[in-house]
Protein backbone atom coordinates (compact mmCIF):
# COMPACT_ATOMS: atom_id res chain seq x y z
CA UNK A 1 0.00 0.00 0.00
CA UNK A 2 1.35 3.35 -0.61
CA UNK A 3 1.25 6.16 1.52
CA UNK A 4 -0.83 8.82 0.17
CA UNK A 5 -3.67 5.84 0.00
CA UNK A 6 -3.12 5.34 3.70
CA UNK A 7 -3.57 9.31 4.76
CA UNK A 8 -6.95 9.59 2.62
CA UNK A 9 -8.42 5.80 4.13
CA UNK A 10 -7.57 7.78 7.70
CA UNK A 11 -9.02 11.13 6.52
CA UNK A 12 -12.19 9.43 5.71
CA UNK A 13 -12.56 7.65 8.34
CA UNK A 14 -12.17 10.68 10.64
CA UNK A 15 -14.80 12.63 8.72
CA UNK A 16 -17.10 9.27 9.00
CA UNK A 17 -16.87 9.14 12.61
CA UNK A 18 -17.51 12.81 12.86
CA UNK A 19 -20.47 12.46 11.12
CA UNK A 20 -22.21 9.56 13.10
CA UNK A 21 -21.31 7.62 10.13
CA UNK A 22 -18.72 4.53 9.97
CA UNK A 23 -17.28 2.89 6.94
CA UNK A 24 -19.52 -0.12 7.14
CA UNK A 25 -22.47 2.33 6.40
CA UNK A 26 -24.26 1.79 9.98
CA UNK A 27 -24.77 4.95 11.82
CA UNK A 28 -23.17 5.28 15.08
CA UNK A 29 -24.89 5.56 18.76
CA UNK A 30 -23.72 9.05 20.64
CA UNK A 31 -24.40 7.94 24.40
CA UNK A 32 -23.79 11.52 25.80
CA UNK A 33 -25.93 10.24 29.36
CA UNK A 34 -24.82 9.34 32.38
CA UNK A 35 -24.61 5.31 33.51
CA UNK A 36 -26.50 4.19 36.44
CA UNK A 37 -23.11 3.58 38.45
CA UNK A 38 -22.40 7.71 37.72
CA UNK A 39 -26.19 8.30 39.72
CA UNK A 40 -25.88 5.76 42.31
CA UNK A 41 -22.49 7.59 42.98
CA UNK A 42 -24.05 10.90 43.18
CA UNK A 43 -27.23 9.71 45.15
CA UNK A 44 -24.62 8.57 47.76
CA UNK A 45 -22.28 11.40 48.23
CA UNK A 46 -25.64 13.68 48.32
CA UNK A 47 -26.70 11.21 51.29
CA UNK A 48 -23.48 10.78 52.84
CA UNK A 49 -23.45 14.94 53.29
CA UNK A 50 -26.69 15.48 54.16
CA UNK A 51 -25.76 12.32 57.15
CA UNK A 52 -23.30 15.00 58.19
CA UNK A 53 -25.15 18.32 57.87
CA UNK A 54 -28.41 17.06 59.26
CA UNK A 55 -27.23 17.24 62.73
CA UNK A 56 -25.36 19.99 62.91
CA UNK A 57 -28.49 21.81 61.79
CA UNK A 58 -30.43 20.22 64.20
CA UNK A 59 -27.91 21.34 66.38
CA UNK A 60 -27.59 24.60 65.85
CA UNK A 61 -31.64 25.09 65.32
CA UNK A 62 -31.88 23.85 69.09
CA UNK A 63 -29.54 26.33 70.50
CA UNK A 64 -30.89 29.27 68.58
CA UNK A 65 -34.20 28.19 69.87
CA UNK A 66 -33.40 27.98 74.00
CA UNK A 67 -31.49 31.28 73.31
CA UNK A 68 -34.79 33.06 71.94
CA UNK A 69 -36.55 31.46 75.13
CA UNK A 70 -33.63 32.76 77.64
CA UNK A 71 -33.98 36.14 75.93
CA UNK A 72 -37.61 36.08 76.07
CA UNK A 73 -37.63 35.09 79.76
CA UNK A 74 -35.32 38.15 80.70
CA UNK A 75 -37.89 40.43 78.80
CA UNK A 76 -40.77 39.14 81.09
CA UNK A 77 -38.97 38.81 84.22
CA UNK A 78 -38.25 42.47 83.84
CA UNK A 79 -42.05 43.58 82.95
CA UNK A 80 -42.71 41.85 86.58
CA UNK A 81 -40.58 43.85 87.91
CA UNK A 82 -41.80 47.10 86.43
CA UNK A 83 -45.41 45.68 87.53
CA UNK A 84 -43.64 45.01 90.81
CA UNK A 85 -41.94 48.36 91.44
CA UNK A 86 -45.68 50.11 90.53
CA UNK A 87 -47.79 48.32 92.44
CA UNK A 88 -45.86 46.74 95.40
CA UNK A 89 -47.49 43.23 94.45
CA UNK A 90 -46.88 40.65 91.25
CA UNK A 91 -49.76 39.91 88.73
Amino acid sequence: MNKGRLIRELDESKAGLRSGVTKMGALRTCNNGFTLIELLIVVAVIGILAAIAIPGYIGYRTKTYNTSAITDLRAIKGELESYYAEHVRYP
